[in-house]
């Protein structure tokens, strides 16, 4: 956790874990809440399905690894109790952005605190994998047929324009959680009164409150 406090340098996906985790742990406290977080390895483990996704002949029969869900371990399920999946993705090597994955709209939502990382079309080919494959795993998850799959066959893109910015690469995860947060509980529009000093603030409490919990 030391590198949530100083920020120095991009955090690793062992740390970001802990943050989602973080986060899963704050989603169970409010019953109410229609999102969820999915954990960081699942965009890696998308884009290792795609390859052979993308070479199949008939993409409704293709058999996804066991392991890769929108319904995950004993979380709750999409469709019944969640509307809304987030998850953070790295991008670019060092810089973190946030997801939003609207299962009932079939949309994805970016959540980034620096446009100037990466290209509209460099962020598209990043997520281009996810959007195809999202339709057959949202299927899987609310129990639909796959042979009925007609209203969508990609889930839409879009990245928004925030009155907010962040140019330091070490607080890019922590800002894409912030923004995440901000997102699920209709509160996004006050990150317009974030600066870096309350990026650094909020890593510290993210920092002090996985170690809570991995304390027990």
């Amino acid at each position: 956790m030391k590198t949530l406090f100083d920020c120095a340098n991009p955090i690793d996906m062992k740390v970001v874990e802990v943050l989602v985790h973080h986060a899963q742990v704050r989603c169970e406290y409010d019953s109410s809440a229609r999102y969820d977080f999915l954990p960081a390895e699942f965009l890696p483990q998308m884009e290792r399905e795609y390859i052979n996704f993308s070479s199949s002949d008939e993409n409704g029969k293709f058999k996804f690894h066991s392991g890769v869900s929108l319904n995950y371990g004993k979380r709750r399920s999409v469709g019944g109790a969640v509307d809304m999946l987030y998850c953070p993705m790295k991008v670019d090597g060092h810089h973190w952005v946030g997801l939003c994955i609207d299962v009932t709209m079939c949309k994805i939502t970016v959540l980034d605190c620096n446009l100037a990382c990466i290209s509209d079309e460099e962020l598209e080919n990043y997520l281009k994998p996810l959007a195809e494959m999202l339709p057959y795993l949202r299927c899987a998850a609310i129990g639909d047929d796959v042979d009925q799959l007609t209203r969508v066959k990609r889930f839409d893109i879009t990245r928004l324009d925030l009155p907010f910015m962040c140019e330091i690469p070490g607080l890019s995860s922590v800002a894409a959680f912030v923004l995440m947060e901000l997102h699920a509980t209709d509160q996004l529009l006050s990150c317009e009164n974030f600066d870096v000093g309350n990026l650094h603030t909020a890593a510290g409490h993210y920092a002090v409150e996985s170690l809570a919990l991995a304390s027990g």
